[in-house]
C-alpha cells in the first residue's frame, strides 16, 4: 500500500527504457509492464492530473508499429487503464461509449486473457454501468460474476459482486430481492476468511433497509457514511473503495444528485 515508492520505483523502470529507446523495440512488453505499473500506481494513489498525462501518452504508442504479440499486451493494459480512467473522472456517461470496444472483444473470446482476468473486466465495467445510472446493464455484469461455475475465482470481486448486486437492485426499488438475496449474501461473506469492516458496514445497513420509512433513509445514509469515511485511507480497509467510491455513491443519496457529480464534486471538477 505504499504507492509513493510503488510509483518511485515504476517510474525508474520506465526511465530506463527511455534512457536506452532502442530497448523500447528489443523488449517492447517489458516497457508496457514498467508504464502499467506507473499508471496503477497513480491511480491506486488517486493522482488524477499526473494519470491522465501518463494515460494519453501511453494511448498514444498504439500509433508505433506493433507486433500481434505486443498488441494483445498493450491492448490489456489499455483496457485497464480506460476504466481506471473513467473511475477517476467520474465520466460514466462518456464512459459506456469508451468501454464498447472492450466488451466487444470480451464477447468475441478474441483475446489470450484468463478467467479471472475477464472476471475483473466484468466487474469494472458493471461499475461503469452503475455510475451512469443503468442498474440493470450493471446487474448483467454481475450475474455473469455470481453465476458462474468456475471455481477458484477471485474471492474478493465475488464479494463486491454481490453486494453491488444488492445495491442496485436497492437503486431500482426491488425491495424484495433486496429481502430475499441479503442471507445468501451473508452466509457467502460469512465463508471468506477475511471480511472486512466497510463490507461488513454495507451489508448490515442493506439488511435494515427494508425496515426503515422513506423519511428515515436520509439520515441512515448519512450514518452509514460517517462510519465508512474512517476506514478511506485505512491501508488495510481502503481495497473496497477502489472498486467502487462508496462514500460518492452515499453523497449522491443525500443530496439526490448523481453518483458522476458527486465524484466530479469531491475532485474539485
Amino acid at each position: 500500500q505504499d504507492f509513493a515508492n510503488y510509483y518511485k520505483f515504476s517510474q525508474k523502470w520506465v526511465d530506463c527504457f527511455r534512457l536506452e529507446p532502442q530497448m523500447k523495440k528489443e523488449d517492447s512488453v517489458l516497457f508496457f509492464k514498467g508504464l502499467h505499473n506507473a499508471l496503477n500506481a497513480l491511480y491506486m494513489a488517486n493522482k488524477k492530473d499526473k494519470f491522465l498525462i501518463s494515460y494519453s501518452e501511453f494511448s498514444e504508442l498504439e500509433n508505433e508499429q506493433i507486433s500481434d504479440l505486443q498488441i494483445s499486451n498493450f491492448r490489456l493494459f489499455k483496457y485497464i487503464h480506460l476504466l481506471n480512467k473513467i473511475f477517476l473522472t467520474g465520466d460514466y456517461d462518456e464512459g459506456i461509449f469508451e468501454i464498447k470496444e472492450i466488451e466487444d472483444v470480451l464477447k468475441s473470446r478474441d483475446h489470450y486473457w484468463d478467467i479471472n482476468r475477464e472476471i475483473v473486466f466484468y466487474y469494472k465495467i458493471a461499475c461503469v454501468y452503475f455510475g451512469a445510472d443503468d442498474f440493470n446493464k450493471a446487474t448483467d455484469y454481475l450475474n455473469k460474476i455470481i453465476n458462474s461455475s468456475i471455481g477458484g475465482l477471485r474471492e474478493d470481486i465475488q464479494c463486491f459482486a454481490r453486494i453491488l448486486t444488492l445495491i442496485s437492485h436497492y437503486e431500482m426499488g426491488n425491495d424484495f430481492l433486496v429481502s430475499y438475496q441479503i442471507k445468501s449474501v451473508y452466509r457467502f461473506l460469512h465463508k471468506m476468511e477475511d471480511m472486512q469492516a466497510v463490507q461488513k458496514e454495507i451489508l448490515n445497513f442493506l439488511r435494515r433497509t427494508p425496515l426503515m420509512t422513506k423519511t428515515d433513509l436520509k439520515g441512515e445514509f448519512i450514518k452509514l457514511r460517517s462510519k465508512l469515511i474512517k476506514y478511506q485511507n485505512d491501508p488495510y480497509e481502503r481495497r473496497p473503495f477502489l472498486y467502487l467510491d462508496i462514500i460518492a455513491w452515499l453523497d449522491s443519496k443525500i443530496h439526490n444528485i448523481r453518483i458522476q457529480v458527486a465524484i466530479k464534486e469531491k475532485s474539485g471538477k
